[in-house]
């Protein structure tokens, strides 16, 4: 059973870290990054929603090709109309949605961590680590759609993890979770179409339960037709407001190499990594990130093997949670590589995966830090023996020669 309870300590704790991350994030809000073409585009649009009242416009300010609208990130450009509405039409106020987002991103993400590992030290220290990361600085500031379907994922993989472990009381063949999951990525959709890394990444979760037989195959079903049921329906708006949607958005993704053929592709998937590794960016800022992606790679490829030589029942919960996370990182690979569409913004989604492996590293290093302590007693961990005090048999020694020279 897992441990809910908020000590007042750590509640103060992660308070009072995420209104310092707050403040500082907001002081720097308009200065960090530079402002980007997508950002004044996105903003721009929403301001024409406003000016219009319609969703059913395009862009006056871009007519080097003909623009149609698509409505298919409708729910962000009017998250951003009520910022606009609400503190005018600043860089501030459309990076504001961001920053919310970011915040709502670090308490999800410390609620997922403490209901996996019990630890309310592991969930501050790899919450305030996720926090650091250049990468979810940058996004946190970036007025574009990723830091939100960033939540959207820790929000999804909560449910899963939660239903899996039956911390919750939910049965793992229960099909409350598996709707409650497709509803909420169904809804991302109005965010972004990016949504479906989201999907991909949950998908083969669940693809793994149902082989291990941990789910029944009903559940995927329910699974790929409530997404399926989103889907028609953001076509199906989509549709009334450009009958032509479909091929035009076929035609923009062509300009992209999306229709590569899997040689071509799978070069592009290379060097979309070589490019974030070495920085190399047409407009996008990129973060000096080697740090990450090789430490990544070292920890989800020694987590994975050290799990897999470790014996016993009780470690079975941790390897699961091992296991997920690299299977987290595969499904993101994957539904980047099937896109086709290598923006190095995207890798924004693997920051939950990865840091749900540190934090889980974290717990199994001091839990065998806690064993190896324990040995030290009787073989009891509430009977660790304690180093002696050299200060208290000073102070014997000390009264029994005074006790003499009397």
């Amino acid at each position: 059973m897992q441990n809910k309870r908020f000590s007042p300590l750590q509640h103060i704790a992660i308070t009072v870290y995420t209104l310092l991350y707050s403040s500082v994030s907001f002081l720097t809000l308009a200065t960090f990054p530079l402002v980007h073409s997508d950002e004044a585009w996105l903003a721009g649009l929403s301001a024409e929603y406003i000016k219009q009242g319609t969703p059913l416009v395009t862009e006056p300010f871009f007519d080097l090709m003909p623009r149609t609208p698509h409505m298919m990130k409708s729910l962000f450009h009017y998250l951003q109309v009520i910022c606009i509405k609400a503190f005018g039409y600043s860089i501030d106020s459309v990076r504001l949605l961001s920053l919310v987002f970011s915040i709502a991103c670090l308490i999800a993400f410390y609620a997922l961590i403490l209901s996996m590992t019990s630890s309310k030290k592991v969930a501050l220290f790899s919450s305030m680590a996720l926090s650091l990361n250049p990468q979810f600085l940058y996004a946190g500031h970036f007025a574009r759609q990723e830091i939100l379907l960033l939540f959207i994922l820790i929000t999804v993989y909560s449910i899963y993890s939660k239903s899996s472990s039956g911390s919750s009381g939910l049965a793992k063949n229960s099909m409350g979770p598996v709707i409650a999951m497709g509803i909420v990525i169904g809804i991302a959709i109005a965010l972004h179409p990016n949504a479906f890394i989201i999907a991909v990444m949950i998908g083969i979760l669940l693809i793994r339960d149902w082989l291990s037989g941990k789910r029944p195959f009903g559940n995927l079903i329910v699974f790929a037709l409530t997404l399926a049921g989103f889907g028609i329906l953001h076509i199906s708006v989509a549709l009334y407001a450009n009958p032509n949607f479909v091929g035009d958005w076929f035609a923009y993704g062509r300009t992209l190499s999306v229709d590569a053929a899997p040689a071509s592709r799978f070069g592009n998937f290379i060097a979309f990594y070589l490019k974030l590794y070495d920085q190399i960016s047409g407009t996008y800022y990129i973060p000096p990130m080697k740090w990450y992606y090789i430490g990544t790679a070292v920890l989800t490829v020694s987590a994975v093997a050290v799990s897999m030589a470790t014996k016993g029942s009780e470690h079975l919960y941790r390897k699961r949670q091992i296991f997920d996370s690299a299977l987290l990182l595969a499904g993101f690979n994957l539904a980047v590589f099937i896109i086709g569409r290598f923006n190095t913004t995207s890798i924004t989604f693997s920051l939950l995966p990865a840091y749900v492996l540190l934090a889980i590293s974290m717990h199994t290093f001091s839990l065998h830090m806690y064993k190896q302590t324990a040995k030290m007693g009787h073989g009891n961990p509430g009977t660790i023996k304690k180093r002696p005090d050299p200060w208290r048999f000073r102070s014997h020694h000390i009264l029994f020669i005074c006790h003499l020279k009397k």
